[in-house]
């Protein structure tokens, strides 16, 4: 369904290389360039979900086991203004330089209800749409469509830091990953010493990090990392541990720290996505 957006609704791609081209909303008296249509982007509000059921034999229906989510496509019809002709060209093609099909760009919205949400994008097409008359002098409508690879909105991440000022090397943060989805956090360890994290049933002892050194840890489970902050690979010293449970969404979760052979220095930072069900 198209969603029908007024001035108070931003709706911005934002270039791989950080150039930024408003679509909707207040533009500051600016009408040239390009404009969301009146009849409004479609694929904001939700994304797609398939729904994966098992059928045993003499089972009447079928038991759901999980879901799969593939790839968004977003629908922008827009229109392209220029102030003569020669404007109208130069703006047409510029535009095909802010999303790339091969360079990650940002579909970035702002509204009224939730606040500022964005999605990675690629290009899928941009075509005039029909009719097209090539007379057309200063403007003409184009449907542009965006691929997106990993279509759960995003907005800021819930952060928590603890520092072992106290000296007792134990302590604890918190996070939580909003309310729809779960999340694989992300944590930093600053040394000296041997840091012990355990939460949502996990425990996992990290590698002793020197003075001075940032052990970055991701603990996703399809994307595994730690590695330091002066380019060692430390996964090889894990010897076999790995996060096998996220933050559960909806909970605020404890993070318990242990610290073996710290400093008032040591430290851990930590940050969890928020991801969302659309963008609006």
């Amino acid at each position: 369904m198209a969603a029908t957006l007024t001035d108070h609704t931003i709706v911005e791609l934002i270039s791989p290389h950080g150039e930024r081209v408003r679509l909707s909303g207040a533009k500051g008296g600016d009408e040239l360039g390009a404009w969301l249509d009146v009849s409004g982007p479609d694929g904001l509000g939700h994304v797609d979900i398939d729904d994966i059921f098992d059928a045993a034999a003499r089972q009447w229906g079928e038991t759901k086991v999980g879901e799969t989510m593939n790839h968004a496509e977003l629908d922008l019809p827009l229109f392209i203004l220029g102030s003569s002709p020669d404007d109208f060209r130069r703006r047409r093609e510029h535009f095909k330089t802010i999303v790339r099909r091969h360079e990650l760009g940002w579909l970035v919205t702002y509204s009224n209800a939730v606040g500022w949400r964005w999605v990675g994008v690629k290009l899928g097409e941009l075509k005039p749409l029909v009719p097209f008359d090539p007379r057309i002098t200063r403007g003409a409508k184009f449907e542009m469509t965006l691929i997106v690879e990993a279509p759960l909105a995003r907005e800021a991440d819930y952060a928590d830091s603890w520092d072992n000022e106290t000296g007792t090397g134990k302590g604890s943060l918190s996070l939580y990953p909003g309310p729809e989805w779960d999340a694989w956090p992300q944590f930093v360890i600053q040394g000296p010493g041997e840091v012990t994290l355990s939460y949502a049933g996990n425990k996992i002892i990290h590698p002793a990090a020197n003075a001075g050194e940032q052990i970055l840890v991701n603990t996703d489970e399809a994307r595994p990392t730690v590695r330091s902050s002066t380019g060692r690979n430390l996964w090889p010293l894990m010897k076999g541990q790995k996060y096998r449970k996220p933050i559960p969404a909806g909970k605020v979760t404890t993070v318990q720290i242990e610290v073996k052979g710290g400093s008032r220095e040591t430290q851990v930072y930590a940050r969890c996505a928020w991801r969302h069900e659309g963008l609006l």
